[in-house]
């Protein structure tokens, strides 16, 4: 009779702290998970071409052909303020196509990125965040083949607010292009 009144002690010791425990809200699981999110806006701006306007895309590409014909890509990416208070880092995944030194230096740029924006009319770049090298490895890998930039080094999440970057190429010869839902992207969590 000990024993099992001992047991019925425990049990309901034990079912008390289950009790007592907080409940994990959605909100809780979901911040626990990695979110990636994808430019909202990307345009391709081409030395080659300075004035003309080729819109908004979801195919990137950061060129140069022996030392010119510059291609860079302006992207805007929206943070959503549910990610307010995490770690972000950039990531790169699976580039459609590589060749020449499969580089790219990021910039934030001052402003918001025009839709009509060209090579001679464009943001000012700004601030240098990093260069990065990718190779066929990170193309062949697959679907959860990831690059990240700084070594893997973060950044506060800015939840609510847009991340306005340029990628440009790196030495003379360069060739990275993508295709969304790959290629550059920014990671919350999950590490």
């Amino acid at each position: 009779m000990k024993s099992a009144t001992l047991f019925v002690s425990v049990f309901l010791a034990a079912t008390s702290l289950v009790c007592a425990a907080p409940a994990v809200t959605s909100v809780e699981a979901r911040s626990e998970q990695p979110q990636i999110f994808f430019p909202d806006v990307m345009i391709q701006i081409k030395e080659a071409w300075p004035d003309h306007a080729y819109g908004d895309t979801t195919w990137g590409l950061v060129s140069r052909t022996n030392g010119k014909e510059n291609v860079q890509t302006l992207m805007s990416i929206h943070i959503p303020n549910h990610v307010s208070g995490r770690k972000c880092r950039y990531i790169f995944t699976q580039p459609h196509d590589l060749g020449g030194s499969m580089s790219a230096q990021l910039f934030t740029v001052i402003g918001k990125i025009p839709l009509d924006a060209t090579f001679n009319k464009r943001p000012s770049r700004d601030r240098h965040l990093a260069t990065f090298k990718t190779d066929w490895s990170i193309a062949m890998a697959g679907e959860n083949a990831q690059f990240t930039f700084f070594g893997g080094e973060t950044f506060d999440c800015p939840g609510g607010k847009s991340l306005h970057l340029e990628l440009i190429p790196v030495g003379d010869n360069d060739y990275i292009e993508w295709y969304e839902p790959y290629g550059f992207a920014v990671q919350a969590g999950g590490w």
